[in-house]
C-alpha cells in the first residue's frame, strides 16, 4: 500500500446518530449507505470539481467523501502514469486532515505489489483484511502506514484503471460488507468521470500557461533578435554586438575565435570586471569538455560547461557556437554570475550567436574582397598590365606607397603547397615582416607554390634598410620554416620606380628557375649576391657555365691534389681580397711572399695572370658559379671544393 495527498476536509452530511464525547467509536461504525446518499454525494463531488481548478483538491474531496460514505478514518488517491505505476495524487485522514504531502513522493504498483495488481487486473474493488499480513501487499508499508485492514477501489474510465483510491480504518478494525464494497465500486465509477474530467482540465490548463509563457519567449526572443539585427545592420561591429548582448542578458559575454582566443567582451556597468572571464586552457582541454564543444553544432548550439574549482573555473559558463559555412567560426560564453543560467538566457544567447556569425561571415567577406581586390593590384604591378598612372593613383587604397623604393620577397615551399591555408600562412608572414621590421604589415599576394610580400625600404640609406630585411628574414627562415615548409626565400634588386616591378618579378621568379636547376636550397638569396652571375641568370646556359668554370680552375686544382698545395683557395682569397696581396694573406693568415709565390706558381700552371682585371673578373664569376652548383655560400674565401674534373652538377 501507498498512501494519499493533500485536500481540505469535508464533513459528512448524511444520517448519523449524534456523536457527543465518549460516542466516537460508535459514530465510525459501518452504516446502511444507501444509494441516494452515494448520489448526493456525488452531486457534492461534482459541484466542487466545478468550481475548483485544483486537481489535487478535487481528489482529497473525493476521497475524504469515499471515507465518510464507508465510515473509515483515512484515503489515498493514486493516478496512473505512463508506464503503468500510479503516483500519489491526494490524501486525507480524520485526524490529520489533508496529507496530500506525504503521499505524492509515494509510487503503488511497484514490484511485489500485488495487492494493486488485482485491482487492476480485475478493474474492480479488492479488501485486504489483516494487511499487515496479507501476501498481496508490501509489509513494511502497511506498517509504517499502521495499516490494519484496506480496501483498494478503481477508477475505470473507458475500460481502463486511470486511478485508485485506497481506503483503511488505520490500526482499528472495520468490516467492509458486501454492500459497502458496492458502494465504493459505485462511487469510484462515478468518480472517475470527475477525475478524467479534472485531469484533461488540468492538461488543457497547463498547455494553455505554456503556450501563453512561450508567446511571450517567443516575443522577447522576436524583440532580441530584432536590436540585435538592427545594431548590426547600422553599423555596430563585434564589440557593440557583445555589449548590447551582456546588457540583455545582465551577465558577462565573452566572444572567442575558433581557437578560444578572446575577440570581445564585455559586462553589465555593474560588475567592474579587470579582464574578461574567460575559460581556463586547461578546462577546454578536460575531455569531457572538449567532447562537448567538439559536438556542438546547428542542431546542438549550446551546452552548459560545468564550474571546476581544481582548474581554476568557478563559475558555469553557457557556450554557444557560431556556425558559418558548416563549422565554427567562433564561441559565445555566458558567465553564470548571481542567479542560475535558465532557459530563456539560453536562447537569447543562441539567438546572439546566429547574429554573431552573420556579423563574422559578413566581416570575412568583406576581408576576402578587399584581399581580392588588394590581389588584383598587385598582380597588375608585378605584371605591368596597367599604365603607371593608374598604379600610382591605386596603390595607396592597398597601403602601398609607389614613390618609395620596395623588394619582393619570393618565399618558396619545398612541396609547392603547405597544409597551413594560403590565407592564415600570408597573414603570418605579413604580421612577421612588419613586426620584425617596424612597419605596417606588407601586402603578400600568392604565386603557384610560392608567396610574394612587397616590403618597402625605410629608415636611413637603402644598404642600411637592405641589412635590415636580411637580419629580419634569416630571423623568420628560423621562426617559420619548419612550419610552413619554406625551402628558400628570394630577394629582387631593389624597385625605385613602378617599370621596376614587373622587371624584379621576372627576376625573381628566373632566380628561383636557376636554384631550382642547381639543386640549391640554402635558404636566403639576394638577386645582389650574384654579382656577374646574374647574367647567366638571363643566358639559360648552366650547363655550358658549369663547363666553363670547372674548366677555368680544374688545372690549379689538379696540381693542389697532386702537391698538396693550395693554389685555388689563394685565388679565391686573392678575388675577394679584391687584387690585393695584403688583403688575401690577412684572409688565409700567411705571409704576403707566400702570395706572391702562389700568384707566380698559377702563371706557371695553369697559363693564368692574377693581375690581369679581364682574369680577375673571369675568376670571380667562375667561383660564384661553382659555389652555386655545390649549394655553398656565394664568393667566401673558404668556399666548398672544386668538383672534380668529369663530374656533372647539372
Amino acid at each position: 500500500m501507498h498512501v494519499p495527498a493533500p485536500i481540505v476536509a469535508v464533513p459528512w452530511q448524511g444520517e448519523t446518530e449524534p456523536c457527543g464525547e465518549g460516542q466516537r467509536d460508535a459514530a465510525w461504525r459501518p452504516r446502511p449507505a444507501h444509494w441516494n446518499e452515494v448520489l448526493e454525494v456525488f452531486k457534492e463531488v461534482a459541484v466542487h470539481a466545478t468550481t475548483s481548478a485544483d486537481l489535487n483538491e478535487i481528489l482529497t474531496v473525493i476521497g475524504s467523501r469515499l471515507c465518510h460514505l464507508l465510515g473509515v478514518k483515512r484515503c489515498s488517491v493514486y493516478l496512473r502514469r505512463d508506464d503503468g505505476k500510479f503516483q500519489g495524487a491526494a490524501g486525507w485522514s480524520a485526524t490529520e486532515g489533508d496529507i496530500g504531502d506525504k503521499i505524492r513522493i509515494l509510487v503503488s504498483g511497484i514490484e511485489g505489489d500485488r495487492f494493486t495488481q488485482d485491482i487492476v487486473e480485475s478493474r474492480s474493488a479488492v479488501l485486504v483484511v489483516n494487511a499487515q499480513q496479507d501476501p498481496r501487499t508490501i509489509h513494511k508499508t502497511m506498517v509504517r502506514w499502521r495499516v490494519r485492514d484496506m480496501l483498494g477501489v478503481p477508477l475505470v474510465f473507458a475500460g481502463e484503471v486511470i486511478g485508485i483510491i485506497y481506503v483503511d480504518n488505520e490500526q482499528d478494525p472495520h468490516v467492509y460488507d458486501p454492500v459497502q464494497i458496492e458502494v465504493a465500486e459505485l462511487f469510484g465509477s462515478l468518480a472517475a468521470l470527475v477525475v478524467q474530467q479534472a485531469v484533461l482540465h488540468n492538461r488543457l490548463r497547463a498547455q494553455a500557461i505554456q503556450l501563453t509563457r512561450q508567446k511571450r519567449t517567443l516575443e522577447h526572443l522576436t524583440n532580441v533578435h530584432e536590436q540585435l539585427v538592427r545594431a548590426v545592420l547600422e553599423g555596430a561591429d563585434l564589440n557593440r554586438a557583445v555589449q548590447m548582448l551582456s546588457g540583455l542578458l545582465n551577465r558577462p559575454v565573452v566572444l572567442y575565435n575558433p581557437r578560444f582566443d578572446v575577440m570581445a567582451w564585455a559586462a553589465p556597468p555593474g560588475m567592474a570586471m579587470q579582464s574578461a572571464p574567460v575559460i581556463p586552457e586547461r578546462v577546454l582541454k578536460m575531455p569531457s569538455v572538449a567532447a562537448v564543444i567538439n559536438e556542438l553544432n546547428a542542431d546542438r548550439p549550446s551546452a552548459i560547461v560545468p564550474p571546476t574549482l581544481a582548474v581554476g573555473l568557478g563559475s558555469r559558463h553557457l557556450l554557444c557556437v557560431l556556425m558559418t559555412e558548416g563549422r565554427p567560426a567562433g564561441y559565445l560564453g555566458v558567465v553564470e554570475i548571481g542567479r542560475a543560467i535558465t532557459d530563456l538566457d539560453t536562447k537569447i544567447a543562441e539567438q546572439g550567436a546566429v547574429v554573431m556569425a552573420l556579423q563574422v561571415l559578413s566581416e570575412r567577406r568583406q576581408i576576402e574582397a578587399e584581399g581580392q581586390a588588394r590581389e588584383d593590384f598587385l598582380s597588375d604591378l608585378l605584371r605591368g598590365t596597367r599604365d603607371e598612372e593608374q598604379l600610382m593613383r591605386r596603390a595607396p587604397q592597398f597601403g602601398i606607397d609607389l614613390r618609395s623604393p620596395y623588394v619582393l620577397v619570393r618565399f618558396c615551399y619545398a612541396d609547392g603547397q603547405p597544409a597551413t591555408p594560403r590565407t592564415a600562412r600570408r597573414a603570418v608572414l605579413a604580421r612577421a615582416l612588419g613586426r620584425g621590421l617596424g612597419m605596417p604589415e606588407p601586402p603578400v599576394i600568392g604565386v603557384p607554390g610560392s608567396d610574394i610580400a612587397l616590403v618597402r625600404l625605410t629608415g636611413g640609406s637603402e644598404p642600411a634598410a637592405l641589412r635590415r630585411v636580411r637580419r629580419r628574414l634569416e630571423a623568420l627562415l628560423r621562426e617559420l620554416s619548419a612550419k610552413f615548409k619554406i625551402e628558400k626565400v628570394l630577394v629582387s634588386s631593389v624597385c625605385r620606380r613602378v617599370g621596376d616591378f614587373p622587371l624584379a618579378h621576372r627576376e625573381i621568379r628566373e632566380l628561383e628557375e636557376l636554384t631550382t636547376a642547381f639543386n640549391w636550397s640554402r635558404g636566403l638569396l639576394f638577386a645582389d649576391d650574384l654579382g656577374l652571375f646574374r647574367l647567366i641568370v638571363n643566358s639559360n646556359r648552366l650547363k655550358e657555365a658549369v663547363r666553363f668554370a670547372t674548366d677555368f680552375v680544374r688545372p690549379l686544382a689538379r696540381y693542389d691534389e697532386s702537391t698538396g698545395g693550395q693554389l685555388v683557395e689563394t685565388l679565391r682569397a686573392y678575388v675577394q681580397a679584391e687584387g690585393q696581396v695584403r688583403g688575401a694573406a690577412e684572409l688565409l693568415g700567411v705571409h704576403e711572399n707566400t702570395i706572391r709565390y702562389r700568384l707566380a706558381k698559377m702563371r706557371e700552371v695553369g697559363s693564368l695572370d692574377p693581375h690581369r682585371m679581364d682574369m680577375l673578373l673571369t675568376a670571380r664569376l667562375a667561383f660564384q658559379i661553382l659555389d652555386f652548383a655545390s649549394g655553398g655560400p656565394l664568393g667566401q674565401a673558404s668556399g666548398p671544393a672544386v668538383p672534380a674534373a668529369g663530374s656533372q652538377v647539372v
